[in-house]
């Protein structure tokens, strides 16, 4: 009598309860993972459209506006997959802003990314963040 025969015979109910077990969990396995990946893609369009409002000015005015800046810098904060390249670009933008004559215009933003790239920082800077990323690293 082989192996199969002899659980078929002696735990028919268990092998009923396993196919019934990945009867429900693959299709729910693949429905979170679509939902993931379309999350994702959402968020990448979400970020490349805030940093264009960002950087980019209006086209009917010619100008981006403060406060709007403002909002979106702040709203980098939600978007932690980013963060290190969200990081760089600011850093990058503030050091361009800050030699702008009549810099002071811009102190309100320029405030805002110092405390964008504070919080990035330390997110970034945790114990537990830190391990994570290894683990990430050697496993992918």
């Amino acid at each position: 009598m082989s192996i199969l025969q002899y659980f078929g015979k002696h735990h028919l109910e268990l092998l009923g309860l396993l196919i019934a077990y990945f009867g429900l969990i693959i299709p729910i396995y693949k429905y979170l993972n679509s939902k993931r990946a379309d999350e994702k893609e959402k968020r990448f369009k979400n970020f490349h459209e805030l940093i264009k409002q960002l950087v980019q000015p209006e086209k009917e005015v010619g100008v981006t506006y403060l406060d709007r800046q403002v909002a979106i810098v702040f709203e980098l904060t939600n978007l932690t997959e980013y963060y290190p390249v969200s990081s760089r670009i600011l850093s990058g933008l503030k050091m361009d802003w800050c030699k702008l004559p009549n810099n002071e215009n811009y102190q309100r933003l320029i405030s805002e990314m110092d405390l964008t790239i504070i919080h990035i920082e330390n997110y970034q800077n945790t114990w537990f963040r830190k391990l994570a990323n290894t683990i990430k690293n050697k496993l992918f």
